[in-house]
C-alpha cells in the first residue's frame, strides 16, 4: 500500500544533501516543523558557533587554523544566513504523486532552489586566518613533538596538544583521533612521570631520615646499659618486683583464671544480647565496659553492680556460655557457687589490690628524675629502632615502584613515538 506523501519531509531531505557536499554531514541537523518551520539543529548550530570563537581568537592571535575547522565556519555561517532568510531560496515545485487508490495526481509543493542556495554556498570564502590542511597541520605537529619527545619535554608537549586538540571540532577527522589519542597516551605519560618524581623526593627524604636517625640511634645504643641499670636499681629498691610476681602468680591460678573468663564474656555477650534484642542501650553499659576490658583494674566495682553481674551470670550464664570448651558446669546453681565462692572472690580482690599497689609504685618511681630520664632513653631507642626498620622497609617498596614507573613511562613514550611517526 502507498505511503502518504510527506511534502515537507521531502523538501527538508532535499536542501539536506546539498548542504552536506559542503558541511560536514554527521554534524549536519536540520529540523521542520512548528510555526519555526526549517532550522538548523542545536548541535549544527553549536558547532558553528564553535568555529565562530576559534577564527576570531586566531584572528587576534596570528594562530594557524585546521582547514576543516575554517570550512565549518567558512560553510556553517553562510549557512546560518541562509535559514536566517529562508523564503529568499524557497521555490513552488509541480510533483507528480500516485494516491492510495493508485490515481497520479499533480501537488504543487514548498520547494527550496537548490541551485541557488549552492550557488551561495559555493560564494562562502575563507576566514582572513592562516591555515593548513588537516594533513599537514598534523604532520608538522609530528615533526615538534617528536624532538620535544626525544628531549622529555613532556608538559610542553601537553600543553601543545591541548591546545590544537581544541582546535578540531569536527568528530571522526584524522585530526580530532589524532590529537585526542596523543591527549590519552601523553596525560598517563605526565601523571606517571609526576609519581615518579614525588617517589624520588620522597625516598631522597626517607634515606636521609634513615641517615639522621641511624647516627642517634647508635648515641642512644651506647647509653642504653647505662638506663637499662638505672631502672633495674629503681625497681628492685621499690619492691615491684614483689608484686608483679605475686600479680603473675595469681594470673595463672585455675580457678582465678576461669574466674575472669567467665566474668568478662558473661557481660560482653550479654551487653550484646540485650542490646540486639532491646535496641537499647544498658543503663550499666559503661560499667559493664569497664569490667569487660580491665576486670582486676576497673575502679567502679561496688556491692551493688557486683549483685547485678552475679544474676547475669546465675540467670543467663548457660545461655551465654554454653558454647565455650572451657565451660563445665553442670547447672546455674553450681555456677552461681563458683562466683561467689569465698576463696576465688579473696584472690579476685587480692589481684585488684596489687593492681591498685603496682599503680601507686610506679608514680612513686616517675616522681625520680634519673629513673624518667633512662625511661625515656630506652623508650626513644625502642621508637627509633622500629621507626628505621620501618624506613628500611619502606624504601625498597618505594625503589620497587620507581623501577615500575621507569618501564611504564617508556611503554607509553614507545606508544607516543609511533603516533608521532
Amino acid at each position: 500500500m502507498a505511503t502518504r506523501f510527506n511534502s515537507k519531509e521531502y523538501a527538508k531531505q532535499r536542501i539536506f544533501n546539498i548542504c552536506a557536499k559542503f558541511f560536514p554531514k554527521d554534524q549536519l541537523k536540520i529540523n521542520v516543523g512548528g510555526r519555526k518551520g526549517y532550522r538548523l539543529g542545536e548541535g549544527t548550530i553549536a558547532l558553528i558557533n564553535q568555529s565562530i570563537a576559534i577564527i576570531t581568537h586566531a584572528q587576534q592571535s596570528d594562530e594557524t587554523v585546521p582547514l576543516s575547522t575554517v570550512n565549518v565556519f567558512r560553510f556553517g555561517t553562510t549557512l546560518q544566513e541562509i535559514f536566517e532568510n529562508l523564503g529568499n531560496f524557497q521555490v513552488i515545485s509541480q510533483l507528480k504523486t500516485r494516491s492510495r487508490r493508485g490515481y497520479r495526481k499533480e501537488l504543487e509543493v514548498v520547494d527550496f532552489d537548490l541551485r541557488k542556495i549552492e550557488i551561495e554556498l559555493k560564494k562562502s570564502s575563507n576566514p582572513p586566518v592562516k591555515y593548513q590542511k588537516d594533513e599537514k597541520f598534523i604532520r608538522n605537529a609530528q615533526k615538534y613533538y617528536s624532538k620535544l619527545l626525544n628531549d622529555d619535554k613532556h608538559s610542553t608537549i601537553l600543553e601543545d596538544v591541548i591546545k590544537n586538540q581544541d582546535l578540531f571540532i569536527v568528530a571522526g577527522t584524522d585530526g580530532k583521533r589524532f590529537f585526542d589519542s596523543l591527549f590519552r597516551l601523553l596525560n598517563t605519560l605526565t601523571s606517571f612521570s609526576k609519581e615518579k618524581i614525588k617517589l624520588k623526593n620522597q625516598k631522597m627524604r626517607l634515606q636521609g631520615e634513615v641517615k639522621d636517625k641511624n647516627v642517634h640511634f647508635k648515641e642512644l645504643e651506647q647509653e642504653l646499659p647505662h638506663s637499662k641499670h638505672i631502672m633495674k636499681v629503681q625497681r628492685e629498691k621499690s619492691g615491684i618486683s614483689q608484686v608483679i610476681s605475686e600479680k603473675e602468680s595469681l594470673l595463672i591460678d585455675p580457678e582465678l583464671s576461669l574466674f575472669l573468663k567467665i566474668l568478662v564474656t558473661s557481660l560482653e555477650r550479654y551487653t550484646k544480647m540485650i542490646e540486639r534484642r532491646e535496641s537499647r542501650n544498658l543503663e550499666q553499659r559503661e560499667d559493664y565496659l569497664g569490667l569487660i576490658l580491665e576486670p582486676t583494674r576497673f575502679q567502679g566495682l561496688n556491692e551493688e553492680l557486683w549483685r547485678q553481674i552475679v544474676f547475669i551470670v546465675e540467670t543467663h550464664g548457660f545461655e551465654l556460655l554454653s558454647g565455650k570448651n572451657w565451660f563445665k558446669f553442670e547447672d546455674p546453681t553450681e555456677l552461681r557457687q563458683f562466683m561467689v565462692n569465698k576463696d576465688v572472690l579473696s584472690k579476685f580482690a587480692r589481684i585488684r589490690e596489687l593492681e591498685q599497689e603496682l599503680e601507686k609504685i610506679e608514680i612513686q618511681i616517675q616522681e625520680d628524675p634519673q629513673y624518667s630520664k633512662a625511661q625515656k632513653t630506652i623508650q626513644d631507642f625502642e621508637e627509633t629502632e622500629f621507626s628505621l626498620i620501618r624506613l628500611k622497609k619502606e624504601i625498597p617498596e618505594i625503589k620497587k615502584r620507581i623501577a615500575s614507573l621507569t618501564r611504564d613511562i617508556e611503554t607509553e613514550k614507545e606508544k607516543i613515538a609511533k603516533i608521532l611517526h
